[in-house]
């Protein structure tokens, strides 16, 4: 493996059932990277999808369970909202949203993004303005929202919902839309 460069370049994962997120940057030809980092805390951290916006910054959305996961100073949530999975020591995965400078080197942002159960991140796209949107699917019943379309999310551990985000350019501001798969609720 090549040597490590950019923003984490120590492996975070502590134990049999953990491991780190990683970010690379091929270059032009194929033949090295630009950077390739970390990205992850002591638990389990993935990397689902990524996008790049015109100034060449890097956007990275998935899941962590790292409480100690890098957030920066003023993201949006800077704690792992998830509670623990019950007879378990385990907490549920959240998602999370980061931004890297174009050379990998500086976090520019990084947030948690979920409630109470278990999220997910599945997308992310980047628009003109610099917002990150991202998509992925929820198990929360208190998930951050401005917008609900559907019936509410009846807190099941199997039913999920879908949820959209967009994050603004510095991560300090978000509006989330969820919306239920169609599946009844119990009574």
């Amino acid at each position: 493996m090549p040597p490590l460069s950019g923003v984490q370049t120590n492996y975070g994962g502590g134990n049999d059932y953990a491991g780190d997120a990683f970010i690379a940057k091929l270059n032009a030809a194929g033949t090295g990277y630009d950077f390739l980092t970390y990205l992850g805390g002591k638990d389990l951290d993935g990397a689902v999808a990524i996008a790049l916006d015109a100034a060449g910054n890097t956007y990275i959305t998935g899941y962590t369970d790292s409480k100690d996961f890098p957030v920066t100073p003023g993201a949006l949530s800077t704690t792992l909202p998830g509670n623990q999975i019950p007879r378990t020591t385990r907490p549920p995965s959240d998602a999370f949203v980061a931004k890297l400078n174009s050379t990998g080197s500086v976090l520019l942002y990084s947030t948690y993004l979920g409630g109470c159960c278990a999220d997910t991140a599945v997308a992310i796209a980047v628009d003109g303005a610099g917002s990150a949107h991202v998509a992925g699917y929820t198990e929360s019943t208190n998930f951050p929202v401005a917008s609900v379309f559907g019936s509410t999310n009846c807190g099941l551990r199997v039913p999920q919902s879908v949820i959209v985000t967009n994050i603004t350019p510095t991560s300090t501001n978000f509006v989330s839309i969820v919306t239920n798969l169609p599946t009844p609720c119990p009574l």
